[in-house]
């Protein structure tokens, strides 16, 4: 009864920790298609919206439909065109606007090597030329590879399909298939 009881707490502090953790704004796609979280909760609904999803300074325009799912190379109802991506095109041509908030350059130092001392795998977090960072990671006898990761607040980075990580103090950690913690090398 009392291992129960033990795994029920375990639960319920595991519960209360994930209620207790911020929102970000974050792309997510499902088996309708891609849709965007405002990170409070709501999401765009027929409409126009300018999202910098990838952290460069520059905010692109998308247009939602009435279930809150992304148009994609089309015409959307009013008439504009979108590429593959779903961002506003004019004569083939992205639109862009300064974005209104976010990191505008990367942040170097928190690039570098960082080791599992537990498994001895190895992980390198580095700066890309539009201030995005990249993680390459060893991980449970796998490489991981985000490409496209954003600053969003309070050491966390994550990329438009919601991978978030921590780099803060000289240490990097992120959940896949558990919790995997990385000290910075040298």
């Amino acid at each position: 009864m009392k291992r129960k009881a033990f795994i029920f707490a375990g639960i319920a502090v595991l519960a209360a920790g994930a209620l207790s953790l911020p929102a970000y704004a974050a792309w997510h796609e499902n088996g309708y298609g891609w849709w965007y979280d405002n990170g409070d909760g709501t999401y765009p609904v027929s409409c126009w919206q300018w999202i910098d999803g990838n952290g460069d300074g520059l905010a692109e325009c998308y247009c939602f439909n009435e279930e809150g799912y992304l148009y994609t190379s089309t015409v959307t109802p009013d008439g504009y065109a979108v590429n593959q991506d779903g961002a506003w095109t004019v004569d083939g041509a992205v639109q862009t606007k300064q974005a209104e908030q976010g990191q505008q350059a990367a942040d170097l130092s928190v690039t570098g090597t960082y080791q599992n001392s537990a498994t001895g795998e190895t992980a390198v977090f580095s700066a890309n030329a539009d201030g995005s960072y990249r993680l390459l990671a060893e991980c449970n006898g796998y490489v991981i590879d985000y490409d496209i990761l954003v600053y969003v607040g309070d050491g966390m980075y994550t990329d438009r399909w919601g991978f978030l990580c921590t780099v803060e103090n000289g240490t990097l950690s992120f959940v896949a298939d558990g919790m995997h913690v990385y000290s910075r090398v040298g």
